[in-house]
């Protein structure tokens, strides 16, 4: 495995964890909005998670979503990477001793 897979896999994951983000918003926005009565978003003290939920839209969501996965992109995890280093240099190491 080299770095490049492991970078792979983890964006992966990050995609995977998202999407749940994603479609557990889109649900319980349009789980509250069905039912809920037209409120000002803009005016009202969105100070508890009641008033808060009716106001999240699936545009604002997933603009909040990418601008986090352009923070992980920026900053990868380094331990990721200190696991991406120790498992090429273990199979570099395994493909120098079968050579033997």
């Amino acid at each position: 495995m080299s770095g490049v897979g492991a970078q792979r896999r983890t964006r992966s994951w990050r995609g995977l964890v998202i999407a749940a983000f994603i479609s557990s918003g889109v649900a319980v926005v349009t789980a509250n909005s069905t039912g809920a009565a037209a409120v000002d978003c803009t005016t009202q003290v969105n100070d508890t998670v009641a008033k808060l939920v009716p106001c999240i839209t699936t545009g604002d969501l997933w603009n909040h979503m990418v601008k986090f996965q352009a923070i992980a992109d920026a900053n990868p995890d380094p331990m990721a990477m200190r696991r991406a280093t120790l498992v090429s240099l273990v199979t570099r190491h395994r493909s120098i001793m079968s050579r033997r």
